[in-house]
């Protein structure tokens, strides 16, 4: 799914499953909530994107949530799991809220870029590659 060009969409309740990329969001609104995403190589990305990416589970694939070209999302609620390069990227310019979430088992479950500014809180982070599953 794309959502882009200051377009706004409710994306809830669908399942994911071995695509290039699940869900992506380019200069536009979305709430995407109680999802499932098992085996894409990129679950979703939030690009410049006001959302709110709230309790879905994301398995495998390379990457679960990358935050990329400014925007501030909230990302809460969220089992992450499993990721082979990151389980969640904050890239320059962002500044999501990233609350309440599971994140674990990927081979770095969180990156945040150098001129990133995140505010992470509250989140039940295992070491990285340390699936509970």
């Amino acid at each position: 799914i794309v959502v882009t060009d200051s377009a706004s969409a409710t994306i809830r309740d669908n399942d994911f499953t071995g695509n290039n990329q699940g869900v992506y969001v380019v200069q536009a609104v979305a709430d995407i909530r109680e999802n499932a995403f098992h085996g894409n190589w990129n679950g979703v990305t939030l690009k410049n994107a006001e959302a709110t990416f709230a309790d879905n589970l994301v398995r495998g694939g390379a990457f679960g949530v990358s935050i990329i070209n400014g925007g501030s999302p909230l990302i809460t609620g969220n089992t992450i799991e499993d990721a082979t390069t990151r389980g969640i990227v904050v890239a320059d310019g962002t500044s999501p809220l990233i609350e309440g979430n599971t994140i674990c088992g990927s081979s770095v479950n969180v990156y945040v870029a150098p001129d990133a500014n995140p505010t992470i809180r509250d989140n039940d982070i295992c070491p990285d590659g340390a699936a509970d599953t």
